[in-house]
Parts: C-alpha cells; sequence; structure tokens
C-alpha cells in the first residue's frame, strides 16, 4: 500500500533555500543535487514503508512543534 506524502509550504521553502545555499553560496551544484536526490529517494520510500519510519503530525506548523507516532 502507498501512502500519499506532503510536505508543508515551509518544509518546501526551507529545501529551496538550502539546496539555493549550497549551489550558490558554496558553489556547489553538483552537492546540492545529490542532496535533493538522496532526500527525495529517502522520503518517497515513507510513501511504501511508513510503518517502518513512524509518521510526524506537526501540532502547529507555525510554532514547528511535532508530536511523533509509531
Amino acid at each position: 500500500m502507498k501512502y500519499e506524502i506532503r510536505y508543508l509550504p515551509l518544509t518546501s521553502k526551507d529545501l529551496s533555500n538550502i539546496v539555493s545555499y549550497i549551489a550558490e553560496e558554496l558553489k556547489a551544484p553538483k552537492a546540492a543535487g545529490d542532496l535533493i536526490d538522496a532526500l527525495d529517494t529517502s522520503i518517497l520510500r515513507l510513501a511504501q514503508f511508513r510503518i517502518h519510519a513512524g509518521y510526524i503530525i506537526p501540532k502547529n506548523p507555525l510554532k514547528m512543534n511535532i508530536e511523533y507516532y509509531l
């Protein structure tokens, strides 16, 4: 069974900023691309194996309080 993986808007923005920083400020575009590829691979595995990884439900995304459920 596949599960849906959704990014919070803040998460998408943070990832974009991180990749931009690595590619532009550190002048390492390959490292930035490799990071995104590794993150995508790991996160997409959650769609298939959620039970092994647990999942996170934000209590309040604006305050970034997180509860972990296994």
